[in-house]
Order: C-alpha cells, then sequence, then structure tokens
C-alpha cells in the first residue's frame, strides 16, 4: 500500500543521513508523493518575547495524504553530532517577529534537501501550555540552544516523548477531541508565531479532525 511505501522511503532516507552525515536524500521526499504531501516546519525556541529567542529545536511534520492521511515527525535540530550541531546552530536567525528569517529557511531546505510549506514557532510557555492542555503533563523548560551531548539527548528526547503522545492522542482520541483541547488564548500573540495566514493554518488543523482518518502517525529518531 501507498502508506507503507511512503514510510518506508522516509526511514530509509533519515537513516542514510544520520550514518553518512549528509543531506537526506530526495527519496524521504518520493516525487510522485509531491502533490499530496505538506512539510511542515515545527521550531521551538525559548521565548518569543526576547529580541533575539534562542533556537532550541526544529522537528518537521510531513502531512501526507495519498490515500488516508499519514504523519511523519523528524527531528532536524539538534543534531546528536557535536560538529554538525554547531554549523547548523550558526544558520538559525530569528526576526524581530518572532518568525524565522528566509535565509535560514533556505538553508534548513537546502542541508536537508526539502522543500517547506511553511513553520510554526512556539517558546517555552507555548509549549509548556500545549503539555498541560494536551498531555496533562508539567515540562520543565529548556534555557537555550542545546551546546552539549547532554543537553542535545535530552532535547530529542523530550521532543520523541512529545510527538509520540500527540500520535497516540490523536489516533486514539479522534483528532477533533485531541486538538480541541489546545487553549489558544494561553499561546496568542505571544507565544505563538507562523508563517501561514490564518486560512491556512485552519484548514490544516481542521484537516486532522475527523475520527479515523489519520491512518499512520509516526516518529523517527536516529
Amino acid at each position: 500500500p501507498i502508506a507503507a511505501v511512503f514510510l518506508a522511503f522516509v526511514i530509509i532516507g533519515f537513516w542514510a543521513a544520520s550514518q553518512l552525515d549528509s543531506p537526506l536524500t530526495g527519496r524521504i521526499f518520493p516525487q510522485k508523493l509531491a502533490e499530496t504531501q505538506k512539510n511542515y516546519l515545527l521550531v521551538q525556541v525559548n521565548d518569543l518575547e526576547k529580541r533575539s529567542p534562542g533556537m532550541i529545536a526544529i522537528w518537521v511534520a510531513i502531512i501526507d495524504r495519498s490515500d488516508s492521511t499519514h504523519l511523519v515527525f523528524l527531528p532536524l535540530f539538534p543534531n546528536s553530532d557535536l560538529k554538525v550541531n554547531t554549523r547548523i546552530a550558526r544558520t538559525l536567525r530569528m526576526t524581530r517577529e518572532g518568525l524565522v528569517t528566509d535565509r535560514t529557511i533556505r538553508k534548513i531546505e537546502n542541508r536537508y534537501n526539502i522543500r517547506t510549506d511553511g513553520f510554526v514557532v512556539m517558546d517555552n510557555t507555548g509549549i509548556t501550555s500545549i503539555s498541560r492542555n494536551l498531555f496533562d503533563e508539567s515540562l520543565t523548560p529548556v534555557a537555550g540552544t542545546p551546546q552539549d551531548a547532554e543537553e542535545i539527548s535530552r532535547i530529542l528526547a523530550i521532543g520523541k516523548d512529545r510527538f509520540t503522545a500527540f500520535c497516540t492522542g490523536i489516533q486514539q482520541q479522534g483528532g477533533g477531541n485531541f486538538i480541541d483541547k489546545i487553549d489558544w488564548g494561553e499561546l496568542l500573540p505571544a507565544h505563538f508565531a507562523t508563517s501561514l495566514s490564518f486560512e491556512e493554518l485552519t484548514l490544516e488543523l481542521e484537516s486532522l479532525k475527523p475520527a479515523g482518518l489519520i491512518q499512520t502517525c509516526e516518529v523517527i529518531v536516529d
């Protein structure tokens, strides 16, 4: 089935990149799925109210609608290789409005050989709100950009746990019941930013709500 082929491409491509320290190959985003696939960057920073927020983590959410809906979450930053992590960190820049700069987006796309369709940025306060409302869990904030192996490992583990919990919740509780737990009043306007228009963001969220629509939801971490 298409879902199995899609997931296999993602796993193979991600594994190859992690082993070879090279950009993710084009196989991770097969051209034949381009018309049904969206790739969104999910960016965590420490504080959007600061003039220069510190970048903590970047994941890509792959939404494929080739038959039903398939979600895959992959970490792009931080990287477990400290040298690679330092090189990536040097390219990460934010605007004063809390958005990722166009140049940073281009560098991420070039490094990982992907095309992105937009991004969402949340800071520690926003992430804490999401964790409390969706997962009924408290979360210890990460102070800033990870610098050593222990920090990197912790941030990747936290991300894996949160996205795995998201997959479990959205499949077991139904997309509508789960997503509607988000308290937008706690996020907007200070702790959430996006390149998407209100209409685009609403359309994507609403598309995940119908019960039984999401066939697979995977988290892939090296």
